[in-house]
């Protein structure tokens, strides 16, 4: 019973620690008026802030900018599930921008979500129908949530590393006790939603090798399953320095020329889908950025020997070769 009383408070701490993070992060917002072929739609984290400075200062070209707001009572969080996507469809169909989208077949929707806006766009575009998705100019994603329940377990950890040999599952239903009791754990999964998406669509996928909030595996599993589905038109971003951040991560890269060389890679990203992009003189050449561009798209197998196995996978992988072996056993046995 104790354990149990410990759990929760662990829990209700870590969570309430994070919500007053975000609402720290200070937020602005500028628009660039460059291109009007296309429609941002931008989804914020889940206190309404992240992808600002990186949109105004080093992305989308436009001036239709349209961003969202996110559910205000924690109460009805769901971490990108149902909840939040039918708030997410409720300012789409509302939304005087998307009105003129609807009357100018030639404008592209780019969407652009960060940390939970990332689940409820990635949850959403699955459930649209493939010609649907595939009028999407691209889907940009930054601080990826795979999954509510790595994103529980992750918070919980790099707030208080003693928790790392608790159950994923028990920390995710803790949590819907104790933060989140719209969240189903068993639910809708952004990791599992990927598995729908187009093999035409274009995607961005950025994230902080130590994100306090949401695990940078996640943001790799990502990546393999769209590549491994047949994607080809999928690009990573990992940032890997010494800060710890969640949003805006770009701006976290103080090596000059490598910060360079990854935006110039983005907007290379941008004009082979036929995107606004920037040919500025902050930009590396044109041979450069394709360079750039070609580093986004590591093997998928050298992806996948970065993510960590947890305790509970080792066990079933060890579990699972056990069987194997003692299968071999018999076999050999009766021949």
């Amino acid at each position: 019973m104790n354990n149990r009383l410990l759990l929760l408070a662990l829990c209700s701490w870590a969570f309430h620690a994070v919500h007053a993070m975000e609402t720290k992060t200070e937020c602005t917002w500028e628009t660039k008026i460059k291109n009007e072929g296309f429609v941002a739609i931008v989804l914020p984290g889940q206190n309404g802030c992240g992808g600002d400075s990186f949109i105004a200062n080093h992305l989308i070209n436009t001036n239709l900018i349209s961003r969202y707001q996110t559910l205000e009572k924690i109460s009805n969080i769901d971490l990108g599930q149902e909840n939040c996507i039918a708030h997410f469809e409720k300012q789409l169909y509302n939304d005087p921008i998307t009105e003129k989208f609807k009357k100018n077949f030639n404008l592209k929707k780019i969407l652009y979500g960060v940390s939970q806006g990332t689940a409820t766009l990635t949850n959403w575009l699955a459930q649209q129908p493939q010609k649907e998705q595939e009028k999407i100019g691209a889907l940009i994603l930054e601080s990826v949530l795979g999954t509510g329940n790595s994103a529980i377990s992750h918070t919980v950890e790099s707030m208080a590393p003693c928790s790392s040999s608790i159950p994923e599952s028990s920390l995710a239903y803790t949590a819907k006790v104790v933060a989140f009791p719209a969240y189903k754990p068993n639910g809708l999964q952004a990791l599992n939603s990927a598995k729908k998406l187009s093999n035409n669509l274009p995607v961005l996928i950025m994230h902080h090798e130590n994100d306090p909030q949401l695990s940078i595996d996640d943001a790799r599993k990502l990546y393999c399953t769209l590549r491994e589905q047949g994607n080809k038109n999928v690009y990573f971003i990992e940032v890997n320095n010494q800060t710890k951040a969640h949003l805006d991560i770009l701006n976290t890269i103080t090596n000059r020329e490598d910060k360079i060389r990854k935006i110039a890679g983005i907007q290379a990203f941008f004009k082979k889908y036929n995107m606004p992009y920037s040919t500025g003189s902050s930009f590396v050449n044109n041979e450069d950025s394709e360079a750039a561009l070609t580093e986004m798209q590591p093997s998928p197998t050298a992806v996948r020997k970065k993510i960590k196995t947890t305790l509970c996978q080792t066990m079933l992988e060890s579990t699972s070769k056990s069987f194997s072996s003692l299968g071999n056993l018999f076999s050999s046995s009766n021949e």
